[in-house]
Order: structure tokens, then sequence, then C-alpha cells
């Protein structure tokens, strides 16, 4: 499992806790999306000042479907390291936003030949990584979904942005930004203020949220003030940082996208009982399948990622043979396109064999 983001060491867990408690003094601005399971306490707490949690909080039901540029979150699981875990039993890890975790998706992707998924800064620095399950993001129950801006769904040209302020600075081997941390006036207090981990100053370093939060606001999300104001993030007040806790209070499930299609034969009549089967795109193993109803149709009400998707049925194969529903940004395309929202197979009867059609589509 990645290195939490925050990397907080032990004997930072005191001044953790006081200021804590000064932050549940104040009634909490805001809280989770309608139907989410945290409590309470973490409203509160993960509210600024000072932005992390005292209690931990339970995995969602929604995990949300992801599309390129949408934020991928995860709890930690307490400040025990594992070692004490693994040789005293009856120690148990906590799960809460301690620090917590947050990395950008952005599309099933090749790099040399070599697929991943995510951007995210961990320890060593900013870095591709592949998660062909998404829930592995966050294992063991700490995976907290694919989240979008309460505010809305990110536009298509929000997600080209984002998405390529995360690739500029995996390619320029951004550090992480532990040189904030520890040269900063007040060390851990005011070392994970906003613009110390954003990219700014003399030092291009970031750490996870600030990644997320500096592509966010140069997308223009919320009119340019990201996910979270100047004030939480501790830019202008001293108990108050920005973490990933507080970057998923301003959060809802990731909607995906609605997709619908149908199976024909030569003469336009649907064809039922076809077996739509959805194989990650570089992974072709991760996969699940739809069924055409008895008039050849098939829809999907949320998606997300992007998928080739073969059609199969006894004694029949279909055309065309590829039918691509992938993300497309420049220079790949001239504008950005989204995956279609409709696709049609032609089958034709053979007695010999299954379909042979690819497509692609999202989880």
């Amino acid at each position: 499992m990645p290195s939490s983001c925050a990397g907080y060491k032990r004997y930072k867990i005191k001044i953790l806790f006081i200021i804590t408690l000064l932050s549940i003094i104040r009634t909490a601005a805001g809280g989770p999306a309608a139907g989410e399971s945290i409590s309470l306490w973490d409203s509160l707490a993960t509210d600024t000042p000072p932005s992390y949690t005292l209690l931990s909080s339970e995995p969602p039901q929604d995990f949300g479907h992801p599309q390129p540029g949408d934020l991928l979150f995860r709890m930690s699981c307490s400040y025990i390291p594992p070692r004490f875990i693994n040789t005293f039993p009856f120690i148990t890890c906590t799960k809460g936003w301690r620090p917590g975790h947050v990395g950008v998706y952005v599309g099933e992707r090749q790099k040399d030949g070599v697929p991943y998924n995510v951007v995210e800064a961990l320890n060593d620095g900013v870095a591709r990584r592949l998660y062909v399950d998404l829930h592995s993001f966050g294992p063991d129950g700490l995976y907290m979904g694919a989240r979008e801006p309460h505010s809305g769904a990110l536009t298509k040209e929000q997600r080209q942005i984002v998405v390529e302020v995360v690739e500029k600075a995996a390619e320029a081997g951004t550090g992480y930004a532990w040189d904030k941390l520890w040269t900063s006036p007040i060390p851990i207090l005011e070392g994970w203020r906003g613009d110390s981990v954003k990219g700014g100053g003399a030092s291009s370093s970031v750490n996870c949220v600030g990644l997320s939060e500096m592509a966010y606001e140069q997308a223009g999300v919320n009119n340019g003030v990201g996910l979270v104001t100047d004030f939480e993030e501790g830019n202008a007040q001293l108990l108050s940082y920005l973490t990933p806790a507080e970057q998923y209070m301003k959060t809802r499930p990731a909607s995906g996208y609605f997709i619908s299609g149908r199976v024909v034969d030569a003469e336009g009549r649907g064809v039922g009982g076809v077996h739509l089967v959805f194989m990650l795109k570089h992974n072709n193993d991760h996969r699940f399948e739809v069924l055409t109803n008895e008039n050849g149709y098939w829809q999907i009400d949320r998606l997300g990622r992007e998928w080739d998707v073969k059609a199969e049925k006894e004694g029949m194969i279909f055309t065309p043979a590829v039918h691509q529903v992938y993300w497309r940004f420049p220079p790949e395309s001239s504008i950005v396109l989204p995956p279609p929202q409709y696709i049609e197979f032609r089958a034709v009867a053979t007695g010999d064999g299954v379909g042979q059609a690819v497509m692609a589509g999202n989880n």
C-alpha cells in the first residue's frame, strides 16, 4: 500500500490531537453527500480548522465511477506502525483520516508500454501507478472511492487540464514536499498549508493533496478556487492546512456517464441474448458482462474508466470488429472527445463460432 501522503511521525500525535480538539468547537460548514456514512464527529473535525478527523469513518456505499480528472481517496490505518500490529495482535488498526491519501485518475493509459491509470504524489515524488481494481488504491477497507466536486462533474475541458497538469508533474519528476515540512517557520503546522504543498515558492515540490488541488485550481474548478478555499487551506490563518479529508468533504461520488447500444442483424432487426464482455483497456483479464434484451438493446446507467468489449453469441460474428469508447485528448485528437453514448453492432449468422466484435466503455 502506498505511503500516506502527509507522512506524519509518531511524535506529532499530541500536537494533532490538541489542534483537533480546537476544531470541534466550530460548527461544521459542510458535510458529506446525502447517504454517506460519515459521523457528525467526522464532519466537525474535518471542516477546517484544522482539517483532519478525530474519529474514524467508514467507506461509502457508492464508490463512484471515475472519468479522467476525477479523484480517488483512501483513509489511513491509524498511526500505529504495521510492524507493531503484526507483532501484537491485540493492537487493532483504526481506520480514519490520519492523514489519508488522494490521487488523480487519468484514464487507462500507457507510458513506454507500461500501463497506468493514476498519477499521485508519494514519498518519493509524483508517480504514475496502475490500480487494475481501483479498490486496491485503499486496500483492507480503506478505499473511499472516486469523487467529483459537489458543484458538479468536471467539463471535458477541465478534465483535459487536470490530466495535463498532473502528467506534467510526473514527467518532470516533481518531488514530494518534505522540504516544506521541515523548513517552514512553524514546522508541521505551517508546512502543510496549501501554498506550501501546491508547487509554489522556490520549490516545485507537492504532496498528494497539493497536487490534486493545484490541478483543480488551474482547471478553473469553482471559479479557480479549487475544492478548498484559501482560508481553509491555512494560507490566511494558522490553525489549518490542506488535507485529503478536507477535499473529500468537498466532493461527491463520481457520476460517470450513461452508455447504451443495440445489436441488429443484416435486416436491422434486434438480436437478443448477445453477451457484451467488457474488458479493461490494457488489462483484459479484468472484465464484466452485459446481455442484450429480446430486441437487441442494452444500457448501463453509470459507467467509468475505459474498456474493450467483445460481443459474443454462438453461431454469429459481429461487425465492425472494433468500437472504441475512450476519452480522446489532444494531441490524439484535435479537440477533447468524450466516449460516445450509443453504439451499434451488426450480427451475421455463420453457424461456426462466436462474435469477434470489440468495443470499449467505462466502469
